[in-house]
């Protein structure tokens, strides 16, 4: 006679596992770029997209979506120009839309003014995802921190020679707003070179949405369901 207890389990195992998976908000991720296709570094998908902006530049059309640009930070015009490239060689559409976008910048004053933005407009509640794009080309390697709503989410060193985006996950206030700051690392226990924050553009996606409670009622359906099989099953093989 066969037990059902292990199929139990393995069912019980799965359900916890869907739990975690649609419950569990995703780490901040740091990544380099290697170039600006979508399978250098960062895919992005147009249609998750809700806000994208090139900082102190134009609009752009990278991978299909169109950052507007948005003026922020300090505006120096020597603050506005970078003159390295940091995949060079590549020459994609989307290599040179990135390229183009990495090339304008917003900095910080040495921590005397962070940079700042809000997200407005958005679903009260709902979390996004926001990614940051940073590269300080021809100035110092500098440290940096990430606040999404006056919570510290990172550290991250921007680099002179690699391009890097750091994603992280944030959710909208009363008000449909995610308050985001970049600014030098210091107050907040960087050790890093201290010479201001470098931002180059920020993208605002939609994440995958958590199933409604008709969709746990279905999950729990399921289980019961297999629950009275095995059960059944065994009644059989006892007879």
């Amino acid at each position: 006679m066969t037990s059902s207890t292990p199929v139990v389990l393995r069912l019980g195992g799965a359900c916890l596992a869907a739990f975690f998976i649609w419950s569990s908000a995703a780490a901040q991720t740091t990544v380099a770029f290697t170039g600006g296709d979508a399978g250098d570094g960062l895919a992005l998908t147009p249609g998750n997209v809700v806000q994208a902006y090139n900082i102190n530049g134009g609009s752009v059309t990278w991978q299909g979506v169109a950052f507007t640009g948005l003026t922020l930070g300090v505006q120096d015009p020597t603050f506005d120009q970078t003159s390295a490239d940091p995949f060079a060689g590549q020459a994609s559409s989307d290599d040179n839309a990135l390229r183009s976008i990495l090339q304008t910048l917003a900095w910080d004053d040495g921590g005397g003014s962070p940079i700042n933005y809000t997200f407005a407009g958005l679903t009260a509640g709902a979390t996004y995802q926001l990614t940051v794009l940073y590269f300080s080309g021809e100035f110092a390697e500098r440290e940096q921190a990430f606040l999404a709503n006056n919570t510290l989410i990172t550290l991250a060193t921007v680099s002179q020679t690699t391009a890097s985006y750091t994603s992280f996950e944030a959710t909208a206030n009363g008000s449909g707003e995610i308050s985001f700051r970049a600014v030098q690392s210091g107050d907040y226990g960087g050790t890093g070179n201290q010479d201001g924050a470098i931002i180059n553009a920020i993208v605002l996606s939609n994440v995958s949405a958590v199933p409604e409670p008709a969709t746990w009622a279905a999950i729990a359906g399921a289980a019961a369901l297999a629950v009275v099989l095995v059960r059944r099953r065994w009644h059989q093989r006892a007879a």
